[in-house]
C-alpha cells in the first residue's frame, strides 16, 4: 500500500489530464490510486468531476458525484457541485442542472448560474437563461459578461426586440461589453487589433495581415 504522501502527485497528475481533456486517463489514474489503498480528498474528486465535465462523460461524472457521497463519506463543496452543474449543461440536460442548483445546501455563486445560462443559450431555453440572470445581475451587477450571456440567447433563438432591450439595459447601467481582440508578432513587435478600432492608422502591412486573420 502507497503512503497518503502520494496523494498530491496524483491530484496534480489528474488535474493535468483533466486539462488537456485526457479524461480517460484521468479516469485511469483515478481508479489506480484507489487499488494503491489510496483515500482521494476534495481536489481529488474537483479534478476527477473536472475531466468528466470537459469530455461529457455523464454517467461517469454523476457516479463519483454520487461515491464521493455514499462510498468516501465528503460533503460535496461548491467546486464539486460546479463541475457536475457544467457536466450537465454541456449535454443539454438544463433541467437536471437546475435541480441540482436549487436542492445545494447553499446559494450557489455566479461561475455555476454563468455556466448554466451559457448553455441555454445552445438549447434556447430563454426563460430559464431570464431566470438566471436575474439572480446573476444581483449577484454581479458590474459584470457585463453576464447582459451580453442573456442577449446571445435572445439572438440565438431570433428575439431581437428584447436583444436591443437588452442593449439598452447594459448603456443606462454604465455597462460595456468587452471587445474582442486579436494579435500579431512580426518584427518583433506585438501589434494588437482590437474590435472597433481605427485599423486604418496602422501601417499598411500590418493591415494586410489583419484582414488575413
Amino acid at each position: 500500500m502507497m503512503s497518503s504522501k502520494e496523494l498530491p502527485i496524483y491530484n496534480a497528475m489528474i488535474s493535468a489530464y483533466a486539462l488537456h481533456g485526457q479524461a480517460v486517463e484521468a479516469l485511469a489514474l483515478f481508479k489506480h490510486l484507489q487499488k494503491e489503498g489510496i483515500e482521494p480528498d476534495s481536489i481529488t474528486f474537483t479534478s476527477i468531476l473536472s475531466a468528466c465535465s470537459h469530455a461529457g462523460l455523464v454517467n461517469e461524472g454523476l457516479n463519483l458525484f454520487a461515491d464521493m457521497v455514499s462510498k468516501h463519506k465528503m460533503n460535496p463543496i461548491m467546486e464539486h457541485y460546479g463541475c457536475v452543474v457544467s457536466l450537465l449543461s454541456r449535454c443539454g440536460d438544463l433541467d437536471e442542472a437546475l435541480r441540482l442548483i436549487l436542492t445545494m445546501p447553499f446559494q450557489p455563486d455566479a461561475h455555476i448560474l454563468g455556466s448554466l445560462l451559457t448553455a441555454c443559450r445552445e438549447h434556447h431555453e430563454i426563460e430559464l437563461g431570464e431566470y438566471l440572470s436575474k439572480h446573476l445581475f444581483k449577484l454581479e451587477p458590474s459584470n457585463s459578461g453576464n447582459y451580453v450571456a442573456l442577449s446571445n440567447a435572445y439572438a440565438a433563438a431570433g428575439r431581437w426586440v428584447e436583444v436591443s432591450n437588452m442593449r439598452d439595459l447594459m448603456k443606462v447601467r454604465g455597462l460595456r461589453k468587452n471587445p474582442g481582440c486579436s494579435w500579431i508578432q512580426t518584427g518583433g513587435k506585438l501589434n494588437v487589433f482590437v474590435a472597433g478600432m481605427d485599423h486604418t492608422q496602422k501601417p499598411r502591412k500590418f493591415m494586410q495581415c489583419w484582414l488575413c486573420c
